[in-house]
């Protein structure tokens, strides 16, 4: 079953879908097994931009400046979200909350997005439990929110990007931290040999080629997860949102890039994944015309919606002065929603496009 976290319930992909458990039982392996990678993995010249920070190419935002969210950034990308996101919504019709309702919305969606992130421990790849030799202990699996500013310095525009596992037939996605444990523990069955030789692949491929390799059974004889054979490396596309004065002028698109980017030349992984309602008839089209294809609907989706507070003393508070009023408990209420799952395959770009 998928479920959506409440910060990206009409947008993203943001659902860990617990798989059938399958016993371990180490790989009988008595000879080393040569490592070919998929073409899609495969080195191209560097295209990486610096500090992903860079200029974007379109004629009508050829002055946004794009980089990573950190902590510096936490409270203005949460209150850019909660406007862009949540009050000026495509989904839904906008909502006017109190101040007190906003400062709740808004504290929520910077926990949410810390987390997920990595931003409030300024750890975007959490320590993980258990390792092999020539494996860092940090997550594999890595997670980035990107945010769009305008030459002025506002943000007008974010989304996250997060590698995974991801299984197309019934959009079931194990997220970072999950997919991590699942590799791990493929890695800690194999022989030291095998595990060399998954560890050059990483060194030289990429988290994806890791996964592809070890789903495939290019390392190894066996897996001790059986139901991983059909799943697949990708990045999920989630927390998408565009200032409205935005909408229609390309910034929507040229987010997107930066997260294929990210997914093609750092995590060397070939699909791409997002989560739509399908009450959005805005963005279910931006999407089509990037190249995504719908691969799951689930008409049994629950979504998120706001449910402000009833008018009170405390609710005209400004500033600090609406912390005073009593938490709104049922802020957000979970109704049924249909989704569509859907994904592209994608490609590195060629040096100097």
């Amino acid at each position: 079953m998928l479920w959506l976290s409440w910060s990206s319930a009409a947008l993203a992909l943001n659902a860990f879908s617990a798989a059938p458990t399958a016993s371990y039982r180490a790989p009988s392996v008595s000879a080393a097994w040569a490592y070919s990678v998929p073409v899609a993995h495969r080195p191209v010249a560097s295209l990486r931009r610096s500090a992903l920070v860079h200029m974007a190419v379109s004629s009508k935002i050829k002055d946004v400046v794009y980089e990573a969210a950190d902590v510096k950034s936490l409270k203005e990308v949460s209150t850019f979200f909660v406007d862009a996101f949540w009050l000026a919504s495509t989904t839904f019709p906008g909502i006017e909350l109190s101040a007190a309702d906003k400062r709740q919305l808004t504290t929520n969606v910077a926990e949410d997005l810390g987390s997920r992130y990595g931003i409030l421990s300024n750890d975007k790849r959490p320590t993980m439990m258990g390792g092999r030799k020539g494996f860092p202990s940090k997550c594999l699996f890595e997670s980035r929110l990107i945010v769009a500013r305008e030459p002025g310095g506002k943000i007008i525009g974010c989304a996250g990007v997060e590698a995974a596992l991801y299984e197309r037939s019934r959009g079931q996605v194990f997220r970072a931290v999950a997919a991590d444990d699942l590799i791990r523990t493929e890695l800690s069955l194999m022989s030291d040999l095998e595990a060399e030789v998954a560890s050059d692949a990483y060194k030289a491929f990429g988290v994806g080629g890791l996964a592809s390799g070890i789903i495939q059974k290019q390392f190894q004889l066996d897996l001790s997860k059986t139901f991983l054979e059909d799943f697949t490396p990708c990045a999920l596309l989630a927390n998408f949102a565009v200032e409205p004065a935005f909408r229609r002028s390309g910034l929507g698109r040229a987010l997107c890039e930066e997260c294929v980017d990210c997914t093609t030349n750092d995590w060397r992984m070939d699909e791409m994944a997002l989560q739509v309602e399908a009450s959005n008839t805005a963005a279910f089209p931006l999407y089509q015309s990037d190249g995504y294809t719908e691969v799951f609907r689930n008409d049994d989706a629950v979504a998120l919606r706001l449910q402000p507070s009833e008018p009170s003393p405390f609710s005209a508070l400004p500033g600090p002065f609406s912390a005073l009023a009593p938490e709104n408990k049922n802020l957000l209420e979970e109704i049924r929603s249909p989704t569509i799952t859907m994904s592209k395959k994608i490609v590195p770009k060629k040096a100097g496009v």
